[in-house]
C-alpha cells in the first residue's frame, strides 16, 4: 500500500521526511525553551490551511490566544482572518496561574478558578478531547497542533496518571484522523520530554536543539522516529528567519554525542 503522506510546507523539511508526515499520525516535538517548537507547530497549521486547504485546531496550554495572535504577525501571519474564516481554531487552555509561599518558597500552582472555557474546575484532557472533537466537526480540521503536553501533564504526580493522559489524546486524534503535532517541554538536550514516556506513546519524534558554536548558538533538528516511512537520520541546521522556519537538509550538523 502507498503510504498517505501531508506536507508540512517547511521548507526542507519534507525532503528529510520522504515526502511529509504519514496522514493521521501524532509526531511529538520536543526540545528546550527557545528551540523553536511553537512557531514549528503554527507554521505547520498556517501551511496546511494557506498551502494545502487543511483547516486547523491550535490547542494551547501555554501562552493565550492574543499574545499567540500578536507574536505571529512577526511573520505576516494572519491567524485572526483565518479564525474569521472559520479555518483555524484557537482552543485556548491555559491554565490560570497562581502564587503561593509553601514551606518558606515561592511555588507556582494550578489554579483551580473559573475558566473561559472549561469551567468551575481544574482542565484536564476529557475537557480538552471534548471541544477537539466539537471543533473539528465544525470547521472539518485536518490538522492540529498541541502546545504543550507538558503543561497538561504537571498536574499529575504519578507516571501512570500521565500515560492515560497522552494516550487519551492519542486515541482521540487517531480516531479523528486529524495529523497533529504534540508538543513537549525537554529540560536538557539529552533528555526527550520531562516524563519520559512521551516519545514511546507518539509515532513519530522530532527534536529540536539550540547548541553553542564557538561565540554563536545555532538551531539544529533531529528526526529520531517515524514509523512506517524513511526518514534521514542526519542532525540537520535550520534558522527562524522573518518569513518562518527554514530547514536546510544540506547542511549537516555534527554533535558532540555523535
Amino acid at each position: 500500500m502507498t503510504l498517505k503522506r501531508i506536507e508540512t510546507g517547511i521548507p526542507g523539511l519534507d525532503e528529510l521526511l520522504g515526502g511529509g508526515f504519514p496522514r493521521g499520525r501524532s509526531v511529538l516535538l520536543t526540545g528546550g525553551a527557545g528551540t523553536g517548537k511553537s512557531i514549528f507547530g503554527i507554521q505547520f497549521l498556517y501551511n496546511g490551511i494557506t498551502q494545502f486547504e487543511e483547516n486547523g485546531i491550535l490547542v494551547t496550554l501555554e501562552e493565550s490566544a492574543e499574545i499567540i495572535r500578536e507574536n505571529m504577525k512577526i511573520f505576516g501571519w494572519n491567524l485572526k482572518k483565518l479564525e474569521e474564516e472559520n479555518r483555524l481554531v484557537i482552543i485556548d487552555a491555559a491554565p490560570i496561574r497562581y502564587k503561593s509561599f509553601l514551606d518558606g518558597k515561592d511555588k507556582y500552582k494550578l489554579a483551580i478558578k473559573p475558566h473561559p472555557i472549561l469551567g468551575e474546575r481544574e482542565f484536564g484532557i476529557q475537557d480538552i478531547t471534548s471541544l477537539i472533537h466539537e471543533y473539528r466537526r465544525k470547521i472539518d480540521a485536518k490538522r492540529l497542533v498541541f502546545d504543550s503536553l507538558t503543561t497538561l501533564l504537571l498536574q499529575h504526580s504519578d507516571l501512570f496518571a500521565i500515560r492515560q493522559d497522552i494516550l487519551t489524546l492519542v486515541k482521540t486524534l487517531k480516531i479523528s484522523d486529524m495529523s497533529s503535532i504534540l508538543i513537549a517541554e525537554s529540560p536538557t538536550e539529552n533528555e526527550i520530554g520531562r516524563f519520559g514516556v512521551e516519545p514511546f506513546l507518539a509515532e513519530g519524534v522530532i527534536i529540536l536543539y539550540m547548541l553553542r558554536r564557538g561565540n554563536t548558538r545555532i538551531r539544529a533538528l533531529d528526526i529520531q522516529k517515524m514509523r512506517g516511512t524513511a526518514h534521514s537520520m542526519d542532525s540537520t541546521l535550520f534558522r527562524i528567519t522573518n518569513e518562518g522556519i527554514i530547514v536546510y537538509p544540506g547542511e549537516k550538523v555534527f554533535r558532540d554525542d555523535q
